[in-house]
């Protein structure tokens, strides 16, 4: 049994120290999150299958009528995946190729057998009181 913990966009925006529309933007831009629609800003199914994201969904009424909506929650697994995904645009942006948003997923520029967690990222999990995986 995992022990899999969940948490909101706006959360996870704020232990990767950026903003929530920053991580937003950068999610569509890579092709995690759906561009627009009645599905925009949540994930795709393929992320969701990798375990990375789940989403809620609700009922809300407001003028005298019912809203119904879609809450992405990002995994803990989710969160590893998203730091990696910021620190490929940070280095990047570092070697003088900002303008270029085209982002390498992590899979593809690191070796199969490391599955390395950096202390910085067991820092930030554990301040979220999420387990180290």
């Amino acid at each position: 049994m995992t022990n899999t913990q969940y948490m909101e966009a706006k959360a996870a925006a704020k232990v990767l120290g950026i903003g929530t529309r920053k991580l937003n933007k950068l999610l569509r831009d890579n092709g995690i999150y759906h561009r627009d629609g009645t599905l925009k800003n949540t994930p795709r199914a393929a992320y969701i299958e990798r375990g990375l994201f789940t989403t809620v969904t609700g009922v809300c009424y407001y003028n005298d009528r019912d809203h119904f909506y879609i809450k992405p929650l990002i995994t803990n697994v989710g969160l590893s995946y998203l730091r990696e995904l910021i620190d490929g645009v940070e280095q990047r942006q570092e070697s003088g190729n900002g303008r270029d948003r085209t982002l390498v997923h992590p899979e593809q520029h690191r070796p199969q057998n490391q599955q390395i967690i950096t202390a910085e990222r067991n820092s930030l999990l554990r301040m979220v009181g999420i387990k180290e995986a």
